[in-house]
């Protein structure tokens, strides 16, 4: 299976958004979970390690998932394209509707699945598309751009739903980013379900 420099280019964004998406998760999880639900109520006391645990066992979760997916789907981009879309999905949930702990902690640990089969994922179609020797320094190279961006959203002090709102933004243009890869590599994969059949032995005297 050959790939071309632009499928190397998009995979190294989409893994850049992805993480992106991720960080600003990671430093404004708390206060997401810390809304009010009624505007009259208290500031909530949330209990910061069962939450944490709960995201942990997800990533856990998540990566037990990725194995039994790989035995029913054979194409890695396409569990990537449905990963990265769920993850948005998750996303828009805790932007549009009404403050509520539990359905934004619900959410948040739908992402955390995500997580746990992203890097997996990801991580296989590195080692299929680049030699170990150059791997980590290209991509590293996509994290640049990516990590002004969340520096920048950061640093602006911006409005909670709005960092949710630039992780959403940066998860749709990896998924529109990732269906350009997997409409690139369909052609290719349309005999792999065959590879998956039992083959016929054939007698000596056929030979």
């Amino acid at each position: 299976m050959s790939f071309s420099d632009r499928d190397v280019l998009l995979l190294g964004l989409i893994q850049g958004l992805f993480e992106g998406s991720m960080y600003i998760f990671i430093l404004e999880w708390t206060p997401m979970l810390s809304q009010k639900d009624n505007p009259t109520d208290p500031t909530p006391n949330i209990p910061h390690g069962y939450i944490f645990s709960g995201f942990m066992t997800s990533v856990f979760v998540g990566s037990s998932i990725f194995g039994l997916l790989t035995k029913k789907i054979a194409s890695l981009e396409t569990i990537l394209l449905s990963v990265i879309a769920i993850s948005a999905a998750s996303f828009f949930v805790v932007i549009f509707f009404p403050p509520n702990f539990w359905r934004n902690f619900g959410a948040l640990l739908v992402f955390e699945a995500c997580i746990g089969i992203f890097w997996p994922c990801i991580g296989s179609l590195r080692a299929r598309m680049l030699p170990d020797g150059c791997r980590s320094t290209l991509m590293n190279f996509f994290r640049i751009p990516v990590n002004v961006v969340i520096i920048v959203v950061l640093l602006q002090d911006y409005p909670l739903l709005t960092n949710f709102l630039a992780c959403a933004v940066m998860l749709v243009i990896a998924v529109v980013l990732q269906t350009l890869i997997v409409l690139r590599r369909r052609p290719a994969h349309a005999s792999v379900h065959y590879l998956h059949e039992p083959l016929l032995s054939v007698p000596e005297e056929q030979i």
